[in-house]
């Protein structure tokens, strides 16, 4: 592969690693990186390598300059030749989506930690005037378990908006999470938070609310069917006595099909 010269000389021992995921928008590979300057630290970093172009610099100027609290850390992004290459910060511990895998649905008290964590990511991204547009447990890392500590990830197919909004026609996400209004050829801030509400329903549920996670054409058809109807957290958690009423409020509000009223 032939890598970027700047990128070449801090990347290091870049092998396929089975433990990441695949890429939706490019291969991923996992090295090891070292700073300008400094002896080699041995730091554990994940390569993207994008396999076609897309308008990444204002993307790659935000994520730089976000914080990091709420954002896994951009170490590089840069355009050269053909591809477009990008190293991020590893997190053993994984995504969200390894936490919900197998496991019981999750209790009320740590699905609000959860809920804060993502809604404070969310809001600092959207003071940005950015859209993430593809929220969801696989793009949700875990940078510690305890204290649980959760940042965002792959801004592959994020978008600069313009005027509170961004055309849909040319936006890839996950078909299992998107918003409805995608349908109507516009996308915004609040399509962030309609992907928020089913990976909430998720959690409480201890599994996708609409088939499985798989991505198959049978799970998009269900989650098609869903957007187009009025989605009724009480049909999903009503029967958790420990969620209470706000619970069922909060989803419902996230899960507003009209984006106007959500």
């Amino acid at each position: 592969m032939d890598l970027p010269p700047d990128l070449r000389s801090r990347l290091s021992d870049i092998h396929a690693d089975e433990s990441l995921r695949r890429g939706g928008q490019g291969e991923l590979l996992s090295g090891r990186w070292s700073e300008p300057g400094h002896s080699h630290d041995g730091r554990e970093v994940v390569l993207k390598v994008y396999q076609s172009h897309y308008k990444r610099d204002r993307i790659w100027n935000f994520w730089s300059a976000a914080d990091e609290r709420f954002v896994t850390r951009l170490l590089f992004g840069q355009r050269y030749g053909s591809h477009d290459f990008e190293v991020t910060e590893r997190h053993r511990h994984g995504s969200l989506k390894m936490l919900i895998y197998g496991r019981k649905p999750m209790s009320a008290e740590q699905a609000e930690l959860v809920l804060r964590q993502l809604t404070d990511a969310l809001t600092h991204i959207g003071t940005s005037e950015m859209l993430h547009g593809d929220v969801k447990p696989g793009n949700i890392l875990v940078r510690s378990k305890s204290p649980l500590h959760l940042v965002l990830v792959d801004f592959g197919v994020s978008h600069e908006l313009e005027d509170g909004s961004v055309s849909a026609s040319a936006f890839e996400g996950s078909a299992l999470y998107v918003a409805p209004e995608r349908r109507d050829g516009t996308l915004s801030l609040k399509s962030d938070w309609w992907s928020l509400g089913i990976v909430m329903l998720e959690l409480l549920l201890g599994r996708y609310p609409f088939g499985t996670d798989r991505g198959g054409h049978q799970d998009v058809d269900r989650a098609r069917f869903f957007r187009d109807q009025d989605i009724e957290a009480a049909q999903f958690i009503g029967d958790r006595a420990d969620l209470g009423a706000r619970w069922i409020d909060l989803i419902d509000g996230l899960l507003t099909r009209d984006h106007h009223q959500r």
